[in-house]
């Protein structure tokens, strides 16, 4: 028979996870343990996720969602690495920190990546959606320390919508942790997951809609008191909206041993500057724009999802300009380390310029930019491979051709944690060869 207080030990009544264990079914209840000590879960949870991570990038493992997109794992485990991270970061913070708060998600989480890490593909559902899980017990608990305890009106709602969520939460845990716990053979389980996958969908959308609720209460709180006594909350919360690292080591220290003047020619080769100057095309845009102008793109919901999101996917801009304003934004996330620089280009129908329509033209661009971290480091293998190839006594091209440029663009995005390329009115482009 579960016990509140036997299972869970003294608690305060502001125990919101307590009291949204008290909101689930017997059924929901009974299916798990209330015995786990939190920074433990905590500690070997992160150990067990980051060598999932190695795993997934030394093994290139992706998912690819009903639209095609692709999922890429790493990234996936890198995001929880992250939640993991900064809620024990909370946790340091707040004084009088109790060690076995929420430790009950966390394991049921622990339990489903534990389950699931050797099948991803048959429990692609479950993979993405424990990031998304996991993101939402951190950023809940960042919520509860800056917004609960305070004399706002609007406290007492925001508790409530606390507790509605980490119940939608152990519903949809608990309810995976049954499927795995059957006794039925681990083919029968996949079956049964893939039958009643429009169940956890459903278990899934009242997660978001109860997340959605806590920040409009929390936004309510907010505005009745700026939580002037939490400033190292306040950095927290702001290290939780910055993008992830998403930059490999392994890129920075590669090296060509070619000499400045052979590794020019390489460029060159891939794609001439002098004719198709892509830093110069970004500088004439830039003084173009007012100051300001299109900053309200960046906030977009679409935007923001596409932006973190770890799926390989396409973000379509039709109308008001400001694929000046993403590369900027792009550009600046670069410049801390957290990921790559931007690959772009800037398509044209000038008759002055017919280079910036012309598709081998784009791609050659792309390539050139993809194939170093920057301007001035060394080359990709796969870069100088080709141009050995071509430059070979069996070679016929003098440049790179459309087809050429495709090859090696997928090659050097293999290397890459992450890329983000950015053509501009690209329907100005004349699609020929």
């Amino acid at each position: 028979m579960y016990n509140s207080r036997s299972a869970l030990g003294t608690r305060s009544n502001n125990d919101l996870w307590a009291r949204a264990i008290e909101r689930i079914s017997p059924q929901d209840r009974n299916s798990v343990n209330f015995s786990y000590d939190q920074l433990t879960i905590l500690t070997n949870m992160k150990f067990e996720v980051e060598a999932t991570q190695q795993k997934c990038k030394d093994n290139r493992w992706h998912l690819r969602r009903k639209n095609g997109e692709k999922i890429i794992l790493r990234d996936v485990f890198a995001k929880v690495v992250k939640w993991i991270d900064i809620f024990k970061q909370v946790g340091d913070t707040v004084v009088q920190y109790d060690p076995g708060h929420a430790a009950l998600p966390w394991a049921l989480v622990r339990f489903i990546l534990q389950a699931t890490v050797n099948d991803v593909e048959k429990y692609e559902f479950v993979t993405e959606n424990i990031e998304f899980v996991s993101k939402c017990i951190c950023r809940c608990k960042i919520t509860e320390e800056l917004y609960l305890g305070g004399d706002a009106t609007a406290t007492r709602q925001l508790e409530t919508s606390l507790v509605k969520l980490y119940g939608a939460i152990l519903i949809f845990l608990s309810t995976f942790k049954r499927y795995f716990d059957q006794k039925e053979s681990v083919q029968s389980q996949v079956t049964v997951i893939i039958r009643d996958k429009k169940v956890f969908e459903g278990l899934v959308n009242d997660i978001r809609e109860d997340f959605d609720d806590v920040h409009e209460f929390a936004a309510l709180v907010r505005r009745e008191d700026e939580c002037s006594r939490y400033h190292d909350l306040k950095r927290i919360i702001q290290e939780f909206n910055n993008p992830l690292e998403r930059i490999s080591t392994q890129l920075q220290i590669v090296q060509d041993n070619l000499e400045a003047s052979k590794r020019k020619e390489m460029l060159n080769w891939m794609s001439d500057t002098e004719k198709v100057p892509y830093l110069k095309h970004h500088k004439e845009s830039k003084r173009e724009v007012l100051a300001g102008t299109g900053n309200w793109l960046l906030q977009e919901a679409i935007f923001k999802r596409w932006k973190d999101d770890s799926a390989s996917s396409l973000l379509w801009l039709h109308g008001i300009p400001g694929s000046g304003k993403i590369i900027e934004e792009a550009m600046k996330t670069a410049s801390k380390g957290l990921m790559p620089r931007p690959i772009y280009f800037y398509c044209s129908r000038n008759p002055a310029e017919p280079l910036r329509s012309d598709s081998n033209a784009i791609l050659g661009s792309v390539t050139r930019q993809l194939s170093s971290l920057n301007a001035t480091s060394d080359l990709f293998p796969p870069a100088v491979e080709k141009y050995k190839e071509e430059e070979s006594p069996g070679g016929t091209s003098s440049s790179l051709d459309v087809g050429d440029s495709c090859d090696l663009i997928s090659q050097l995005l293999d290397l890459y944690p992450t890329a983000v390329i950015i053509i501009d009115a690209l329907d100005e482009c004349t699609g020929q060869a």
